[in-house]
């Protein structure tokens, strides 16, 4: 199916659940020509495979079921299959976003309870919300705020951010009102955990970037002195709202 935008398919992909979304992200990028990892060591990502260049990501469909399947230690308690070409999907920064969501809202119930490899006790991990608070929002976040990323893979595929602003804080807004719901019921996600995060507020407000670069996304003017659009301003005031 084609769209007449990419702001139209976005709001269609919302729609979808996770292993839809996947399937549709499939379809349309196509399946990766070998695994995630050279071998079953897990130890060197298949950079044949990669199509940062393009600005897409490498999403693995079953971190509905394990967080973090892109890192040696943890693909190593899984079985190797997960890191099979089958179970990967292409997708652009929006889509990478949906993705997560989809695993928090719809997975949230399988909270992962087990010893991560670099703590001393159980924890508690919501399976998505670890590549959302880490990765994702931070990253975009950031550079709507005018942090310049010196990785090429991050210029290329945060450029689709460009002008739909808009449309990344209305999908941030309505996550956190979704996961306030009584149905998702998550005492990780009640609560003290949304009030501490506040996702579509404390971004703009310094408390969630990841390099901390809280200032205005534009110059008031540019180099010919024409008044620029100042779209971290606009952006507070849609937020706020």
């Amino acid at each position: 199916m084609k769209y007449s935008s990419l702001e139209d398919e976005i709001q269609f992909l919302r729609s979808l659940k996770y292993l839809d979304l996947c399937k549709y992200l499939q379809d349309k990028y196509g399946i990766p020509q070998g695994d995630y990892f050279v071998s079953e060591s897990c130890a060197t990502p298949n950079l044949k495979i990669k199509r940062s260049n393009e600005g897409l990501f490498i999403h693995h469909i079953k971190e509905c079921e394990f967080p973090d399947l892109s890192k040696k230690e943890m693909a190593l308690l899984m079985p190797y299959e997960y890191q099979k070409a089958n179970n990967l999907v292409y997708c652009n920064y929006f889509e990478h976003l949906l993705l997560h969501i989809d695993i928090v809202l719809e997975y949230m119930t399988k909270e992962f309870i087990g010893i991560y490899p670099n703590l001393k006790k159980p924890g508690v991990v919501v399976v998505g919300m670890g590549g959302l608070v880490n990765f994702i929002l931070p990253e975009i976040v950031d550079y709507i705020n005018g942090y310049q990323y010196q990785k090429s893979h991050l210029i290329n595929a945060l450029k689709i951010i460009d002008g739909r602003e808009y449309l990344f804080v209305e999908i941030v807004k309505d996550f956190e009102n979704e996961l306030r719901k009584p149905k998702h019921g998550s005492k990780y996600l009640t609560g003290g955990f949304i009030q501490k995060r506040k996702f579509h507020a404390s971004f703009f407000e310094g408390k969630m970037t990841r390099n901390g670069r809280i200032k205005s996304l534009l110059k008031e003017f540019d180099q010919e002195g024409v008044k620029k659009w100042n779209y971290y301003r606009v952006i507070k005031q849609k937020v706020s709202s």
